[in-house]
């Protein structure tokens, strides 16, 4: 069922987020895209997905230098 859930929300994005798309078509492979997303994922903060597909974008270009932290201790 996650699996599932998983491949629409994909599916989604891909039809209607030209971030997505952008950052699709950057990528050599969708197995390079997801890598490349989830070690972003895992290593900063991102406030929305917007900063994440961009930041994608811009690993996957080599133009990648870092993104802000926005960390909320309170």
């Amino acid at each position: 069922m996650l699996m599932m859930l998983a491949f629409l929300v994909d599916q989604t994005q891909e039809m209607a987020c030209p971030l997505f798309k952008n950052a699709i078509v950057e990528a050599r492979t969708r197995t390079d895209f997801w890598k490349t997303l989830l070690s972003l994922y895992t290593s900063f903060l991102f406030e929305n997905w917007s900063e994440l597909l961009v930041a994608v974008k811009a690993k996957l270009t080599n133009k990648f230098i870092g993104t802000k932290f926005s960390i909320d201790y309170s």
